[in-house]
């Protein structure tokens, strides 16, 4: 779990609790509180299209891999979400087949909204016990996921919004997440180290570069979930330490920590490290 710590402001997140983020390889949303969910969140064009095919009555099946951000986004709408009424199912693995099965049957004869966030592989399980209708349109979109026909905008078909096919590494998105983690964290008692960082990634010149940097990565193809490029501005600000005093020993400069082999996009970056 994360640290429990004293924050400056209602409104910011502790430098140390930024610093953990990196070290998250799996869903924020059930790490943190409703407080630091809404601070951490960057909003794409997903929180307004999720939003509006609910209140259109559409059964969105929300998918992707671990890691993806459903649980999160979820989590973040969710009152919003309720008061559509829709039926929410947070984590379809958790819930037995048949018994998602006979609540999505309940959910189309009732012409209810419903959110279901599944993982891609469970996913492929769960549709053979779906009705025949709702198999074959799921199937459809799962077989040509960038095709949507007229038929499928009907209220009252299925949506298979697949998180894992979401390019995030946009600079709309990535200077969304600048924003959260100089505007939204406290740096007040960190370290010199750190306060530093964050003021050179508040340099035009440097948020330039980085967005340069992004988009090389971006134009690989490689899928980067929020939670690991959030987990990427955490380490190269803090050098993931929590503690003022490791911090302050061990965290270097910027520039050196995104290209570490701990960075959370070591992998994506090392042909692209000037100095390799």
């Amino acid at each position: 779990p994360f640290t429990s710590v004293p924050f400056m402001s209602s409104e910011s997140l502790h430098w140390s609790t930024f610093a953990e983020l990196y070290r998250d390889r799996a869903s924020f949303a059930e790490r943190l509180n409703e407080r630091e969910l809404e601070l951490i969140h960057v909003e794409t064009k997903l929180d307004h299209n999720l939003l509006d095919m609910l209140r259109e009555g559409k059964r969105v099946y929300l998918t992707g891999n671990p890691g993806d951000g459903k649980t999160h986004i979820i989590e973040k709408h969710r009152e919003e979400i309720e008061d559509i009424g829709a039926f929410i199912e947070l984590d379809a693995s958790a819930t037995p087949e048949q018994e998602l099965a006979r609540d999505i049957e309940r959910v189309i004869r009732d012409e209810q909204p419903a959110l279901i966030a599944v993982n891609e592989g469970p996913l492929r399980q769960l549709i053979d016990a779906l009705p025949d209708d709702e198999q074959e349109k799921l199937q459809r979109q799962l077989n040509r996921p960038f095709t949507f026909t007229d038929e499928d905008s009907h209220p009252s078909n299925p949506v298979l919004a697949n998180l894992g096919l979401r390019q995030l590494l946009t600079e709309d998105v990535v200077d969304g997440i600048l924003d959260v983690a100089l505007e939204n964290v406290d740096y007040e008692e960190a370290p010199d180290v750190v306060t530093k960082n964050a003021e050179h990634l508040r340099e035009p010149r440097v948020r330039d570069r980085i967005q340069r940097l992004l988009k090389l990565v971006a134009r690989s193809g490689a899928h980067v979930p929020m939670h690991q490029i959030l987990g990427f501005f955490a380490y190269i600000i803090t050098g993931g330490y929590k503690s003022a005093g490791q911090a302050q020993k061990y965290a270097s400069r910027y520039y050196q920590q995104a290209f570490d082999s701990d960075s959370p996009l070591s992998e994506l970056l090392e042909d692209l490290d000037p100095v390799a």
